[in-house]
């Protein structure tokens, strides 16, 4: 009787040790609701950056207005029959780091 009851304890031993702490135990368990959880948020992040980019090319593919807009700013559009003039502070004269190369925004 007593070898049975030995033979229980380290039973039981054996499998809370699988419970606890083999694969598919209650610490994997528990961390991968954490990476989930994670990977949840950046995934609902990126649907609102999906949504946003989805509004924005409508926008685009339905509005005059909004691509001559982007190409000013892109790709510095200037209407035929339109002066362009630049502006240029004193500190960005003392400082040629700060003159604007290209079409930067």
């Amino acid at each position: 009787m007593r070898l049975y009851g030995i033979f229980l304890l380290f039973l039981l031993l054996v499998l809370q040790y699988k419970f606890w702490f083999e694969r598919g135990g209650y610490f994997d368990n528990r961390e991968l609701r954490k990476q989930l959880e994670a990977v949840r948020v950046e995934n609902e992040q990126l649907m609102e950056r999906n949504r946003e980019l989805a509004r924005k090319i409508i926008l685009v593919k339905e509005d005059m207005n909004e691509i001559e807009s982007l190409a000013r700013q892109k790709l510095g559009m200037i209407k035929e029959g339109e002066q362009f003039i630049f502006l240029i502070d004193e500190d960005t004269l003392n400082d040629p780091k700060k003159v604007p190369q290209g079409n930067e925004q």
